[in-house]
Order: structure tokens, then sequence, then C-alpha cells
């Protein structure tokens, strides 16, 4: 079965209503029902036509004529398997038909994961299950510009260590345990304020590392530049969230500066305070998060697994 007929079968098992989870600009939760048409009841539907799918090229058993669903402005021709056919599967055609009458709902609108069900996802759903993928077999898209039919562009995967999400319409070969290494350091940088324009350039600017020490720009520019540029990089940076700053300064391994005592202060404090450890400052920070950070590895380096 191809990726479509897995998603086709996958929101016929999946109980209504779906539920797409967001928010708005104040990040008040908004819940969106996804009415999606079932091509069965398309009108121009045909239970008699027997042949293969425009799209997929597998056969079919019905279908409808490509003429119905395909507009003007469709520019997918290329990618067709079946070329010569006239009608689409009701799997294609599912994923591809427009509800007017809810919102123009049409799948190429959102990012989704099918397996045994259909799950309309947020970024965070995303990025969850990148880390925690579902049994396979199983069809993982995320779409970005909202404007482009990816579902047959994707594919299936069969395990859930190394599999292909798409990115738009770019299948993008994913490693689990690698993809969840770049997400924390993603999601690290945010927590110290660099904004995703800034992890995606690779710029490390001075007024987000002024009040740690000095080798704050080594180590961060040691995580970024084995990364970054790669397409698993740009998929989990666009699903990751943000660490709080407390575990993102624990995850990187780095150390505040050590703020001047005023005059006058007690000698036996400053040097208590200037016997302190770098794990005992750690410590002081974070506990002991540290153990699990970077820092925690040789040479305060990050091995990121080859796919």
């Amino acid at each position: 079965m191809g990726a479509t007929g897995i998603i086709y079968k996958a929101w016929q098992n999946t109980p209504r209503p779906i539920i797409y989870n967001t928010a708005d600009g104040k990040g008040n939760p908004i819940k969106t029902e996804c009415k999606f048409l079932d091509p069965l009841g398309h009108p121009k539907y045909d239970a008699k036509w027997h042949g293969n799918c425009l799209i997929c090229g597998a056969e079919s058993q019905g279908g409808i004529p490509y003429k119905a669903l395909l507009g003007s402005s469709y520019t997918d021709w290329s990618r067709h398997k079946c070329p010569e056919s006239d009608h689409i599967c009701p799997a294609c055609a599912f994923t591809m038909m427009l509800n007017t009458a809810s919102h123009r709902c049409c799948l190429f609108r959102y990012s989704f994961v099918a397996d045994k069900q259909l799950h309309i996802c947020n970024r965070k759903e995303m990025r969850d299950y990148l880390i925690n993928p579902p049994e396979p077999p199983f069809v993982m898209a995320v779409a970005v510009s909202q404007k482009k039919h990816i579902a047959f562009k994707s594919m299936v995967s069969y395990d859930r260590e190394n599999f292909f999400c798409n990115l738009e319409e770019e299948q993008i070969q994913v490693n689990r345990q690698e993809a969840k290494d770049i997400i924390s350091v993603c999601e690290a940088l945010r927590g110290i304020g660099f904004t995703k324009d800034e992890i995606s350039a690779g710029r490390i600017r001075f007024d987000k590392i002024k009040k740690f020490k000095l080798d704050a720009y080594d180590k961060i520019n040691h995580l970024l530049r084995s990364i970054i540029g790669t397409r698993l990089f740009a998929l989990c940076l666009f699903v990751a969230q943000k660490m709080s700053e407390e575990d993102a300064i624990c995850f990187l391994g780095l150390t505040l500066k050590t703020v001047p005592l005023p005059q006058g202060h007690c000698s036996s404090t400053r040097h208590t305070k200037a016997a302190m450890s770098k794990e005992d400052h750690l410590d002081t920070i974070c506990g002991n998060k540290s153990s699990v950070s970077p820092a925690g590895q040789q040479n305060g380096q990050m091995t990121f697994p080859t796919f």
C-alpha cells in the first residue's frame, strides 16, 4: 500500500471529530475541527471505473475524473505515476479534495502523521513524533506553506529508528536519535535567547552570550557547526520548541560569570566562592542536570550518530 493508501485508511479509522490544536498570537488555545471530504461522496465519483490511478499508479476499482479535481493552477503533472490515466483513485483524491463549506479544509494545509489513525499535528506534536515515532508502517509530513500537495509525495516508513518525513515536498531521511539530539540543541539555544533565524544562519550574537564565561562561544559554535546546513537540521529547527533558561544553560554546559562582590564583603566568603569548582558552580545553578548535558561528555562536545 502506498502513502496515500495508508493516509486514507488511517482517516477512515479515525474517530470524529478530528481536532487540530493551535493557538492565537497571545497563546490562547484554539481548537479547529478538520472536516475532510470523503471521495466516495464526490458527485463525479464513478464506482464502475477500473484502472490505474493517474497520480499513484495503483490499480483501483472506482475513481474520480481528474478534470473534476485538478484546476488550472495545478502544476504537479510531471510527478504522476500513470500519466495516460484519466481518473484518480479514492486514496489520492482524499488528500487533494477541498472542503469549501468548512474553512476550505484540505489535507495539504496541515502537518500530519498517519499510522492506524490520522493525526493532524501542530509543531510541538510533530516534534514529539520525530522523537518518538509510531509503530510502522506510517507516513509523516510537515506542511510549511500550506499550499502544496505533499501527501502523494511522501514515503512510507517501516522502521522507528530510521524513517522518512517530508518537509513540504522534500523527503528527508531521519535518524531518531540524531533528530532528538539536534532538536535539543535548537531548543537549548532558544532557551538562552537565540531566534530560529539566528540558529539557522549560525549567528552567535555577543549580547546573547555576554553573561556567560568566555568559552560559551566555542561551545555553541562547536555544536552548531556539526549540524548546521543539513536538511534534517532544517526539519528539526522548524518543529523545535524552547527550553527553560535554567535547563538550557545546563544542557549547553555554560557557566555564568561571577558577580563582583561589593567592597567590605566578608573576606572568608570571598575565599569560599573563589574556591568553588566549575562542577560546584554548575550544581549551584541547576543541580545534577549538567551530567546529562554536552558538558558531561568528553571535551564538552556532543557526538551525533551518522545516518
